[in-house]
């Protein structure tokens, strides 16, 4: 490896206020915990990377496990007792600690975003956050047009909502869907958005134990020098 590629530095742009002290206790995944809030903190020489993100309803976050001191290739997860490779979990003891949430966005204070879905410990450094279109693309009936024009608008069930933050997005971030009519003219195919929102698939070993999300918490096997990432016998 080069020195250019060993010496990347990512610095933070703000911190999580969260009422966790510690990560021990701390939900294991935001899905689990639709309802715990929290707030990100900006830093001021940030503050203009904010404009316009009011207009999304969830928010990407990608953080730095900064509380965990080790780097594991193999881990126990929190939701199963059998060790994996920890790419294919979401353990934070990973190479290079990043971590990623994807939060729901409830209002903006200024350099203070504040959201629900947190399951961060309070004082992580985030690395940027990236308004989300999980879920905002809606598929909705293509203008008329005598060629296909991709029209997708954020939750067409109600436009009150808020969702990808712009009313259209560009053709290049769609791909097709299933062919449909428009008022007038030859059929023409809609688009959906492609990236953030992927169709549901294989969730490995996690199959059959996302029911256990919303109670199971955080120790502190990862603060613990174990060789798996397990939690020590007393």
């Amino acid at each position: 490896m080069n020195d250019t590629a060993a010496d990347i530095v990512c610095r933070p742009i703000g911190h999580i206020r969260s009422r966790f002290p510690v990560p021990e206790g701390v939900p294991v995944q935001a899905a689990g915990v639709p309802h715990e809030t929290a707030t990100l903190e900006v830093l001021p020489a940030y503050a203009a990377g904010l404009r316009d993100i009011e207009g999304f309803d969830h928010l990407l976050l990608i953080t730095h496990f900064h509380r965990c001191p080790r780097e594991l290739l193999e881990v126990t997860p929190f939701l199963d007792p059998q060790p994996h490779g920890v790419f294919a979990t979401r353990a934070p003891a990973r190479p290079n600690r990043l971590g990623l949430s994807v939060v729901r966005l409830l209002h903006v204070e200024g350099r203070l975003l504040h959201f629900a879905g947190n399951d961060l410990v309070d004082g992580t450094p985030v690395r940027g956050p990236a308004g989300a279109l999980q879920g905002a693309a809606k598929l909705i009936p293509a203008r008329p047009s005598r060629r296909a024009t991709p029209c997708v608008r954020p939750h067409a069930q109600g436009a009150q909502r808020r969702g990808a933050g712009w009313d259209e997005l560009p053709s290049g971030l769609l791909r097709k869907g299933a062919p449909c009519r428009a008022p007038a003219g030859p059929p023409i195919k809609p688009y959906v958005a492609r990236f953030d929102a992927p169709a549901p698939g294989r969730i490995g070993w996690f199959e059959g134990r996302l029911d256990d999300l919303a109670g199971r918490r955080a120790d502190d096997r990862y603060d613990r020098h174990t060789p798996d990432g397990t939690k020590p016998q007393p």
